[in-house]
């Protein structure tokens, strides 16, 4: 009846939204290609020298919406990304965006580092973009809120460190640059770092790494010390000239 009022018994049985507490969390459906012209186009804008390029990739909506909330969001909704169905990226490179389409399609990436037939010392240019190229990748997938993209970017990045126990240098500046004091990026290149490098890799490398890893570096060689361990003063007193010439008497 129109405008009847539940009973006490249906109150009970359906409560208050108030109090149906957080919602689950919707899943997007899994592409199925039902769709397969409605499309959507990036733009990657990137600042080379004085001038600007733009790099266009099209890709299909459903792929794009289904691995990002983020694309999700923004593609359906009123605003220029819903109307235009074009999303324009400034904080990121198109050697990045190509590996994510990669990504999007299959779940791999490609990585020419690992590779049998590869040798670093006869493309270090080379393994330097493909190194950027990830550790951009990554910064991009954080940022469209994939966690997934973002483990298996750190899974190349990892391999190509065991396969040529080296990655660019240059790279953790933008390592640094790009994410934040709590980043697990930054938190596994801290313990790679001090687990795998000899002390005169340091000595060799300190001045290439930001001084915000070193004092990462040094945080994490703080907490790996053991507590309570005595100082013996003998080892850093400054031997003093007539004892040096007794003792060598």
């Amino acid at each position: 009846m129109a405008g009847s009022i539940p009973s006490s018994k249906d109150s009970k049985a359906r409560p208050a939204s108030q109090s149906e507490g957080p919602r689950k969390k919707h899943k997007a459906t899994p592409p199925d290609f039902s769709d397969s012209n409605s499309l959507v186009t990036f733009i990657v804008v990137e600042n080379k020298g004085r001038k600007k390029t733009e790099t266009k990739f099209t890709v299909h909506k459903e792929v794009a919406c289904y691995h990002s909330t983020v694309w999700r969001a923004a593609f359906k909704s009123n605003f220029i990304e819903g109307q235009t169905q074009t999303y324009q990226l400034e904080d990121t490179t198109s050697r990045a965006f190509k590996l994510l389409v990669q990504w999007l399609y299959s779940q791999r990436i490609q990585v020419r580092q690992l590779d049998n037939d590869w040798v670093r010392n006869n493309a270090i240019s080379e393994s330097k973009d493909e190194d950027y190229a990830l550790l951009e990748l990554w910064v991009l997938a954080d940022r469209i809120s994939n966690a997934k993209l973002q483990n298996c970017t750190l899974d190349k990045i990892d391999q190509i460190w065991r396969k040529h126990h080296t990655i660019a240098t240059q790279t953790l500046n933008y390592v640094y640059t790009h994410t934040s004091s709590d980043s697990s990026l930054r938190k596994y290149f801290v313990k790679t770092y001090a687990c795998g490098l000899e002390p005169a890799g340091f000595k060799h490398l300190g001045h290439h790494l930001p001084n915000k890893m070193l004092i990462d570096l040094a945080i994490f060689h703080a907490k790996q010390r053991h507590i309570g361990v005595d100082i013996d003063l003998s080892e850093f007193l400054v031997p003093i000239e007539e004892e040096a010439k007794n003792g060598g008497s």
